[in-house]
């Protein structure tokens, strides 16, 4: 996982490989602190025929794949496996700026979703300055393709998920977060404001 802040939505589909240099730097500003978990769906086979299945789902008008559905399915939690939660640039992990990473995964799919922001709060939290990063379902492997056919597995998975920045708010925190407890009354407290300016009006 390699988190973002970014001021739009995006609709580029992932491949699932690794962007090169100039691509990274052209998303945003790396965030750290971001809660993501992952679990594994348990998808119909013969030794596990009560499992999810997709095409069924698909055919019978649900919309596989939409936030709503694997909402769905982590509500129910009956169909799904926890593979762990991590933060974005958790030092402690070895975690890069802005990453996270799961290893030893087997093969089938998987939902990704972030569970807590940058800032600690949940997703659709009143009060946080981004909106978190829609909950996905993720392919292991993924297929390289070229001219419309799949030419070989990619087993080394990279998304890009986003948080992206709430124009329409006015934010403001203590300067000093740690002395937060220390104000009593009738003490004078300095505060940060904080905004955007919606680019796309004003460039």
């Amino acid at each position: 996982v390699h988190k973002f802040a970014a001021v739009a939505e995006s609709n580029t589909t992932g491949t699932g490989e690794a962007l090169d240099a100039d691509a990274v730097n052209a998303l945003g500003t790396k965030l750290d602190g971001a809660e993501f978990t992952l679990w594994k769906i348990k998808t119909k086979t013969d030794t596990y025929p009560t499992g999810i299945d997709f095409e069924k789902d698909f055919e019978d008008g649900k919309a596989v794949g939409s936030a709503a559905y694997i909402e769905a399915l982590i509500t129910d939690g009956s169909h799904i496996v926890d593979k762990g939660t991590f933060k974005t640039g958790d030092i402690d992990e070895g975690f890069a700026q802005g990453e996270a990473q799961w290893t030893g995964l087997e093969v089938g799919y998987y939902i990704l979703k972030e569970t807590k922001m940058p800032d600690g709060k949940a997703p659709g939290a009143t009060g946080s300055k981004y909106k978190a990063a829609v909950p996905t379902i993720v392919t292991l492997p993924m297929g390289y393709s070229s001219g419309g056919a799949t030419t070989s597995w990619n087993y080394d998975i990279h998304v890009y998920p986003k948080n992206v920045r709430d124009i329409d708010g006015i934010y403001k925190e203590l300067t000093n977060a740690q002395a937060k407890q220390e104000y009593k009354v009738g003490d004078t407290a300095t505060w940060a404001i904080e905004s955007l300016i919606d680019t796309v009006l004003y460039k």
